[in-house]
C-alpha cells in the first residue's frame, strides 16, 4: 500500500513541478530551455507574438488538456492541421523564430 501511495504522491509532484515550469517559462519569459535551445517561440496564428495573457491562456489549456488524461493532447492525431486542443483554443502554436 505505501508503494502505491508513494506512486501517486511521485505523480502529483511531478505534474505541479510540469505545471509550476510552464507556467512561469511560458508565461513570464515567453520561452523555456528547450524552446530556446531549438530556437522556437509561441506566435498566434496570424504570425505576430503570442502576449502574456495569450500566453498564460494557453499554458492554461494546456494544463487542462493534460489533466484529463493527456486528452486534449491526444487532439493532435485526429485534428487536420496537427495542433492539440490548448493550441485549437487559443489560435497559437509553436513555430521557429526567424532570424533577420
Amino acid at each position: 500500500m505505501a508503494l502505491k501511495q508513494m506512486a501517486i504522491i511521485g505523480g502529483g509532484l511531478l505534474f505541479l513541478f510540469w505545471a509550476a515550469y510552464q507556467y512561469l517559462l511560458i508565461v513570464y519569459s515567453g520561452t523555456t530551455a528547450g524552446l530556446r535551445a531549438l530556437q522556437m517561440h509561441v506566435q498566434r496564428f496570424d504570425g505576430h507574438p503570442a502576449n502574456r495573457k495569450l500566453r498564460r491562456t494557453r499554458v492554461l489549456c494546456a494544463l487542462l488538456s493534460a489533466a484529463s488524461l493527456g486528452l486534449g493532447y491526444a487532439w493532435h492525431f485526429l485534428d487536420e492541421d496537427r495542433l492539440c486542443w490548448h493550441e485549437r483554443v487559443t489560435k497559437t502554436h509553436i513555430s521557429p523564430k526567424r532570424i533577420a
